[in-house]
């Protein structure tokens, strides 16, 4: 079975096409950018940051000032450094 481009239904040879942030095949850059173009928010999803404060899980974007202050004012680690 032979895959073909989502958008312009150009038939891809083995290894040919570019699978799309979204999963879906397509032939070309241009072909990716046409794609994208067609989803809500042209393809730029919203990320939703939770944070875990006194044993509850909640998004960030719900914060009150005082909180939001305090997230960015956390120090980000990585394993890296903590390896140090």
């Amino acid at each position: 079975m032979t895959e073909s481009c989502s958008v312009c239904e150009k038939p891809l040879q083995v290894k040919e096409g570019i699978v799309s942030s979204t999963g879906v095949l397509v032939c070309s850059d241009v072909c990716k950018t046409r794609y994208l173009e067609t989803l809500p928010h042209k393809g730029e999803r919203q990320l939703t940051v939770y944070s875990r404060v006194t044993g509850y899980i909640t998004p960030v974007s719900s914060w009150n000032k005082g909180k939001l202050q305090e997230y960015k004012d956390r120090r980000v680690y990585t394993m890296t450094e903590a390896m140090k």
